[in-house]
């Protein structure tokens, strides 16, 4: 009489297909979350430049109130005093500019308006 056997647990190919399996979810997930960073630290950015070019407003505004002919703030901490959490840094590490024409840019390409 033959006795017989009992398959317990997985066998060495399974596993690995499994393996191989979840490294290609992985990286799938890991590369839209680097997406979704991006594009996250963009649309701060390019907030930041619309509520600094309302500062260049407002500034411009005080200047009018003062001077015969105004003119919009060429230096980004001339526009601090405007801002409810002081300084604002660009998300991405670019770095704001100020321009004598009320907007304001970020030194990182991507992020243009």
């Amino acid at each position: 009489m033959k006795k017989k056997e009992s398959q317990q647990g997985f066998s060495l190919i399974e596993l690995i297909l499994m393996i191989i399996i979840i490294g290609i979810l992985a990286a799938i997930g890991f590369a839209q979350y680097i997406n979704l960073r991006t594009t996250s630290e963009i649309a701060a950015c390019r907030g930041n430049q619309a509520s600094l070019e309302t500062c260049q407003n407002l500034y411009y505004i005080d200047q009018a109130l003062v001077e015969k002919n105004p003119s919009y703030a060429t230096d980004i901490d001339d526009l601090t005093p405007y801002l409810k959490t002081g300084a604002v840094e660009c998300p991405g590490g670019g770095t704001y500019t100020a321009h004598n024409t009320g907007t304001v840019t970020c030194s990182e390409p991507s992020h243009k308006k």
